[in-house]
């Protein structure tokens, strides 16, 4: 509860102290004036300069030059939504967009210069999977499969499920022995029932990771790292038995969150590709003109300290595609987790 309570301090201080910074500038509603408040804002508020420098080689300093060059005066709100769009693209990061009443800016190349290693149509119209004996509710399509594994598609963590609509769906499955949750591409949604979800799954309360608030303007103007814990559902969890998350580069923000905590609930293996990341916490701010843009600006960690915002890699990399899908009719990620999953139950394995 401290923790908590520290946490939320945190972020109303961190909020303060960014509204009074854009009061204070006072930039004119002008192409230029737009520039230079959309390059501040971002300056004194994303948190994840100093990895993308890391990564991608990213000087923020440098983007100020080459962008500024290209605005003038008599530009029309298309013209300067296309450069502007294309400065903040420049953070790679999916929780970068510039908001406008015509467009908005989003940068997808964090899983569209990947194979998408899924498909919802396949899955919806294929009678192995999800066109047969199959329940729905809240965002969750479910089966047990001939196996005698569970089987949940979740592809928004938009749709938040009461803790009554979970205790069914498990309950359903009180006779499978191990159970899959499938969340490729889940592009995210509430941060909160990405950590409130995985605590079905868990009878001790679970280190998953860290947090970390602005706290000025100054790029590294960062607060002492916070613990993000997942508390077992009434103190006890409800599914203490094998369970297999799939994953790719479409699982985004909170599904990216989700994939983290899970990974450290008991019996818990990730299986597929790599998650598309999102590991900043997404804040809205506005321009002279009116224009938004979100931006993230609360780093989050894993409980090894190392950052989310680039994805979380699973335990076994597993890939599908085309030719699974017409050739084979099968999923080839799902099916790999049924045999780990069936072969750990034939060998009393948990």
């Amino acid at each position: 509860m401290k923790n908590r309570i520290i946490g939320i301090l945190s972020v109303l201080a961190t909020l303060l102290l960014e509204y009074g910074c854009v009061k204070d500038n006072k930039f004119a509603s002008t192409p230029q004036g737009n520039f230079e408040a959309l390059w501040t804002i971002l300056d004194h508020n994303y948190c994840f300069f100093d990895l993308k420098k890391e990564t991608f080689n990213l000087d923020w300093d440098s983007v100020y030059v080459q962008y500024k060059a290209q605005i003038h005066p008599d530009m029309t709100e298309r013209e300067l939504f296309d450069v502007l769009g294309s400065m903040v693209n420049e953070l790679r990061d999916g929780h970068v967009n510039l908001i406008t009443p015509f467009a908005t800016s989003f940068y997808d190349s964090f899983y569209m210069d990947y194979e998408p290693n899924f498909s919802h149509d396949f899955l919806a119209r294929s009678e192995r999977y999800l066109a047969k004996d199959c329940y729905s509710t809240g965002g969750m399509c479910y089966k047990i499969f001939p196996d005698g594994i569970g089987y949940i598609y979740y592809g928004d963590f938009s749709n938040v499920l009461s803790d009554r609509q979970i205790m069914e769906i498990l309950h359903y499955f009180k006779d499978c022995h191990s159970l899959i949750i499938d969340i490729r591409g889940n592009g995210g949604g509430n941060g909160d029932f990405a950590k409130t979800l995985p605590g079905f799954f868990t009878d001790k309360e679970t280190l998953v990771g860290y947090i970390r608030h602005k706290t000025g303007p100054g790029r590294n103007d960062f607060s002492e790292s916070q613990s993000i814990t997942v508390k077992p559902f009434n103190g006890t969890g409800v599914w203490l038995r094998p369970v297999v998350v799939l994953t790719n580069r479409e699982c985004f923000s909170a599904a990216n969150d989700f994939a983290n905590n899970m990974r450290y609930m008991p019996y818990t293996t990730l299986i597929g590709q790599p998650t598309g990341g999102g590991g900043g916490f997404p804040f809205t701010k506005e321009l002279p003109n009116g224009w938004e843009i979100r931006l993230s600006t609360a780093p989050t960690f894993d409980r090894e300290m190392n950052p989310v915002e680039q994805g979380i890699s699973p335990k076994i990399l597993v890939k599908t595609g085309t030719e699974d899908y017409i050739t084979h009719g099968v999923d080839n990620i799902i099916e790999y987790a049924r045999s780990v999953l069936f072969a750990a139950y034939l060998l009393g394995y948990e």
